[in-house]
């Protein structure tokens, strides 16, 4: 089944095997158009489950040699305030998973202080896109995913840095979240080519119906529109209520 409005496409996938290989191939097939335009492809990737399966796809035997690893960089969209080694690093679940790791770019997590690694991250995607004051990064594609609340990277509801118009990186701490976040802010999000969200099991689909039919544009995944396409790609489970 694949829905169409402005700019926004639904693909439901059978189950969650699928759905990663769905999304390995919108990676490959941007990064292979990038590198031919460009030479080179920028990739924002997020942490938590539902990307597990993904990345480990995409560094397997079959999907890795049609990755030019060499000129595609994977930045985080977020991470936990946590050592790179801690089971929660989202960098740490990437190097699990067998990404290369000269081709991701960490948060800083050993800097001295969470303001310090933002700033640190923000320089370095600033370094990155030669941007100059005014302009925002423009990734080739962020991986997003949506949690059961309606959060995306990590963006929660009500939460101040919704309003963030001038940094493309900023700290979180949130009721209910066990560690502070570093996350990229929502302009950046808007600002990418491409954007995939990631949206599997059944216990994401009553959100995922709210979100996809309007009905609750205040959650910070409602809130996210890339700037050409933005693609949801759901699981039977998660796309039930749709069906």
């Amino acid at each position: 089944m694949s829905r169409i409005t402005t700019s926004r496409r639904m693909v439901t996938a059978k189950n969650y095997d699928e759905l990663c290989v769905l999304a390995v191939e919108k990676v490959i097939d941007t990064a292979m158009k990038a590198v031919k335009d460009r030479g080179c492809c920028r990739i924002a990737l997020s942490g938590g489950e539902t990307p597990k399966g993904v990345y480990a796809l995409m560094a397997s035997r079959a999907y890795k040699p049609r990755i030019d690893w060499s000129k595609t960089q994977f930045f985080l969209v977020d991470e936990r305030w946590v050592p790179q080694e801690s089971p929660r690093s989202n960098y740490g679940m990437m190097i699990a998973a067998g990404l290369p790791a000269e081709t991701l770019r960490p948060v800083r997590t050993d800097a001295p202080t969470i303001a310090a690694a933002v700033q640190f991250y923000q320089q370095e995607i600033i370094n990155e896109f030669h941007l100059s004051k005014g302009h925002y990064p423009k990734f080739d594609l962020m991986l997003l995913g949506v949690g059961e609340d309606g959060h995306t990277a990590s963006l929660f509801a009500g939460h101040p840095v919704l309003k963030d118009n001038e940094n493309f990186v900023a700290a979180v701490n949130y009721a209910g979240v066990p560690e502070e976040r570093i996350t990229m802010t929502l302009p950046v999000l808007n600002h990418a080519q491409s954007i995939v969200f990631l949206v599997s099991g059944s216990k994401k689909a009553a959100v995922f119906k709210d979100i996809f039919e309007g009905r609750a544009r205040h959650l910070p995944a409602a809130l996210v529109h890339a700037s050409k396409e933005t693609w949801w790609l759901v699981d039977q489970a998660a796309a039930s209520p749709l069906q």
